[in-house]
């Protein structure tokens, strides 16, 4: 087990009230964390009422993985990741947003505004002008917090965004008023952005946040959950908002525990809406329950010495506060260089010196950090010539790719046949519509006519196919109650049915049997007492054969249907298999799928909303002979609504241009046919895991051009899945894996945690941005562009060299930005743990002349001197 300094076991000790830990890197940050999880729950707290919220999945995962190693899997019950990530479970789990409702991500939004006007959005070189898609993003936001009428205190956009919400409201929020300049066509575009979403049923990140915070200020019954036990890493990135919401989640009626970490020295996302007074704040809060870590186990002193320097010199930190070193080791001369370089190609060269020499130090790693995307695709390209494998990070990374979005959206709608965003961006991506807009436009089409695009490759709608059988067949209505949720091992203990032609209920057709079982019957189904377990001691029982082999013979040839059918039929066809060594296969149809098709637009569709939503008889008991009766009155109810849709469907079918896109979609009906054949099997039997399927599908997909090879970074990912996302150990359904981490592959997984997973790229030099460098470490750095323009910023030097030209709040943020460039700086110095290099130029790369940061000022002679030759 691993041991801990006295600081460490403070922090991992403390409990009862608000704590603040600031923690420079290297100081066994992420151990601590772990190791607090596993004290509080030797200390009595509960993992379901933790919450462990952090700033990036890679940090989250690496948390989890260590309580897990510790503690066993019992530790998935804590929730350990982004508050954005908490905030979108919240928002779904509490059925707050429509349950079809989409995320966004950046492209999905530029491609949105780019439809409404692609001249506005774009610049005079005809490229996307991200700055004023990402204001028309900002402006949305903040009119949507004065709308809820948020304190001014929890905005994460600044004060200066007030004249955009005055500008909407002089125009009564009518878009069409507001054409005359610049600000009044943001505005405008932010308010036809916002009806976009409501119609589309689609929601952007800053609505996650605000739309979750606005929940729990109005939740005056207190039925959300809230934690007695938070703790919060890198507090100094969050914005006002973030911060509101973990205060409401924050359970603060008896003994509570709040413990915020952070490292004020790397406070770098400011332009995320983070800002340096939170972490006062938080200090004011935890006044008299402030620790310092001040250990570093990672880098040897020679380094430590430099990034303490910097830490005092620049960032003005207490000397008192910075931590010691643990490592005292030698340098070599060549291990802390400073080089000049008279041109960006001077330097890319002298780079191809340095890494030639670092390869020359066994397992090393090396990273190249660069300011800008546009300087890792030069310094990449540089590389590549020069025949140097290496992994780049930066810019839009393979996640962001239209391939990989393709891939994912596949695997997106094989589990949720509703989600209209994924079948959007799969039609778009294969090619079937030409447009992300016209994707959009046409999912929403078929959306309106109770259609998804599922029912493209087979010819005829759900609802219509339901609608013939059900006015000439037999149907067996069912319903099961069962031991569990796990369709493999738990037992049926309750089935119910009844048998349905042409509408009516058959007159003595009613089944139930009870199946004895010897495995417990859960006591509570949510915060509820399980009825099945008085059920069950009231009535008798049959033998696991007899039970099932009787409602084999009376379901016969008859269509079965039930309510989200496909979890009783999954259950039930493994419950034959286990005891009469049978296999079944009968006609399905779900309520749950019709209901979806016919209201598309609710919040939940489980059965007893449902009741109350639609004005319903019946009553969802949880025992099954009540709930197929409910069922009948929600399959009565779809039934009287798609009638008179049918013959719209039939038209809008035989449209010439929808029957191209048919045409174009058809490969995907093979592809859906073989995931789906083996979904509901486990992983152990088939021997196929998610990362199987995704190499299959990505090979089919590349084999029918639908979309371009992903290269090694997939091949890698794909090892990364194969380690990260795959349980061995416990049997579970393909089904399982894929629903388990489709959130991970649709949306939060990056090239950063395939670089931060030990051992899995081979490569030994990567290429990445500063930004993107946070939170990863190296043995080797190089730091390129280290000039004055780049840090600190050259806009900022116009303002500070110029300060009678401009405002006082002008000189104020410059001021500001100044220090955040500084933090930048350190970022990128601190990821080194063996060897450091910082390189400049004379010449930057619009030819400008500069030159040698002044942030290398103070701990320039702690490095020696390369010459330009």
């Amino acid at each position: 087990m691993k041991t801990y300094d006295t600081e460490q076991i403070k922090a991992i000790e403390a409990t009862g009230g608000y704590y603040l830990v600031l923690a420079p890197p290297g100081c066994g940050k992420t151990d601590i964390l772990s190791e607090r999880i596993v004290k509080a729950k030797e200390k009595g707290v509960n993992y379901e009422d933790m919450l462990c919220l952090t700033f990036t999945n890679r940090a989250s995962r690496g948390m989890l993985d260590r309580v897990k190693q510790r503690v066993g899997d019992d530790a998935g019950n804590i929730f350990v990741g982004n508050v954005h990530r908490f905030c979108s479970k919240f928002l779904y789990s509490n059925s707050l947003i429509p349950e079809n409702s989409s995320i966004i991500d950046d492209e999905d939004l530029a491609d949105i505004l780019l439809s409404m006007d692609d001249f506005f959005f774009k610049n005079n070189k005809g490229n996307l002008d991200k700055e004023k898609v990402q204001r028309v993003d900002n402006i949305d936001a903040y009119i949507l917090q004065r709308n809820l009428q948020h304190s001014q205190s929890v905005f994460f956009l600044p004060q200066t965004y007030e004249k955009y919400y005055q500008l909407a409201k002089t125009a009564n929020f009518i878009p069409e008023q507001l054409i005359t300049n610049n600000d009044e066509l943001l505005v405008k575009y932010a308010l036809l952005y916002h009806k976009y979403k409501e119609q589309y049923n689609i929601i952007s990140f800053s609505d996650i946040l605000i739309l979750a915070y606005d929940n729990l200020i109005n939740n005056k019954t207190l039925e959300f959950k809230r934690y007695r036990w938070i703790q919060v890493d890198e507090v100094q990135d969050l914005n006002a908002l973030q911060m509101a919401i973990i205060d409401e989640l924050l359970d603060k009626t008896g003994d509570f525990t709040a413990m915020y970490l952070g490292d004020e020295q790397q406070a770098i996302f400011s332009f995320l809406g983070a800002k340096m007074g939170q972490l006062e704040q938080v200090k004011n809060r935890c006044a008299g329950h402030i620790m310092t870590l001040g250990s570093n186990y990672r880098s040897p002193k020679y380094l430590l010495d430099i990034y303490n320097k910097f830490a005092e010199e620049e960032l003005k930190v207490n000397l008192d506060l910075l931590p010691h070193a643990t490592k005292q080791g030698e340098h070599d001369k060549l291990d802390l260089i400073l080089t000049g370089n008279s041109t960006v190609e001077d330097e890319s060269n002298r780079v191809l010196k340095m890494i030639a020499y670092y390869l020359g130090f066994d397992d090393d790693r090396i990273a190249i950090l660069v300011p800008t995307n546009m300087a890792a695709d030069r310094i990449s390209q540089k590389l590549t010539d020069n025949r140097i494998a290496h992994f780049k990070i930066s810019g839009t990374d393979l996640f962001k790719s239209k391939s990989y979005k393709t891939l994912s959206s596949f695997f997106c709608i094989c589990v949720n046949d509703f989600n209209a965003l994924a079948w959007s961006r799969l039609l778009y991506g294969m090619g079937a519509i030409k447009t992300g807009a016209g994707s959009r436009n046409f999912v929403a089409k078929l959306r309106s006519i109770m259609m998804t695009p599922s029912d493209l490759l087979t010819g005829r709608t759900y609802v219509d196919r339901f609608k013939e059988d059900y006015d000439s067949k037999e149907f067996v209505f069912f319903d099961t109650e069962t031991t569990g949720l796990n369709v493999l091992e738990d037992d049926i203990v309750q089935i119910a049915a009844f048998k349905v032609y042409k509408g009516k209920r058959v007159p003595n057709s009613d089944f139930v049997v009870y199946l004895h079982t010897d495995k417990p019957i859960p006591e509570k189904l949510g915060d509820k007492d399980n009825p099945l377990i008085e059920a069950y001691a009231n009535n008798s029982h049959l033998s696991r054969e007899e039970g099932l082999q009787l409602f084999i013979d009376y379901i016969g040839d008859c269509p079965i249907l039930g309510h989200n059918v496909s979890f009783d039929y999954q259950i039930l066809q493994s419950n034959v298999e286990n005891t009469l060594s049978e296999q079944v296969s009968f006609v399905t149809y779900d309520s749950l799928q019709l209901i979806k098709c016919v209201e598309p637009n609710l919040h939940q569709y489980n059965l007893e909303f449902l009741l109350k939503r639609l004005n319903l008889q019946g009553q969802n008991t949880h025992l099954a002979d009540d709930d197929i009766s409910a069922t009948k009155s929600l399959v009565d109810y779809c039934y009287q609504k798609m009638s008179p849709v049918i013959i719209q469907q039939n038209a809008f079918l035989s449209q010439p241009k929808v029957k191209k896109v048919i045409n174009i979609m058809q490969p995907l009906s093979t592809m859906m046919e073989n995931l789906k054949g083996h979904m509901y099997k486990t992983v152990q039997t088939i021997g196929r895991t998610i990362a199987d399927e995704l190499n299959s599908i990505h090979n089919d997909m590349v084999s029918l051009q639908i979309i371009e090879p992903m290269g090694e970074k997939f091949n890698t990912f794909l090892q990364y899945v194969q380690s990260e996302w795959v349980d061995y150990n416990n049997p579970h359904t393909l089904f399982d894996e894929i629903s388990e981490h489709i959130t991970d592959m649709t949306g939060s997984v990056s090239e950063g945690d395939l670089v931060n997973s030990e051992g899995l790229i081979q490569d030994r030099v990567f290429v990445m941005t500063v930004y993107k460098g946070k939170g990863l470490e190296f043995e080797n750095v190089v730091i390129l562009e280290s000039n004055d323009g780049t840090y600190p910023f050259y806009k900022v030097n116009q303002i500070l060299n110029n300060p009678h030209r401009h405002t006082p709040e002008e000189l104020s943020q410059a001021k500001t930005d100044r220090m955040e460039d500084a933090r930048k700086f350190y970022v990128a110095i601190s990821r080194a743990k063996k060897r450091l290099c910082i390189s400049y130029t004379d010449w930057n790369s619009f030819n400008f002349p500069t030159q040698l940061t002044p942030f290398m000022n103070c701990i320039k002679d702690y490095f020696g001197v390369m010459d330009k030759n």
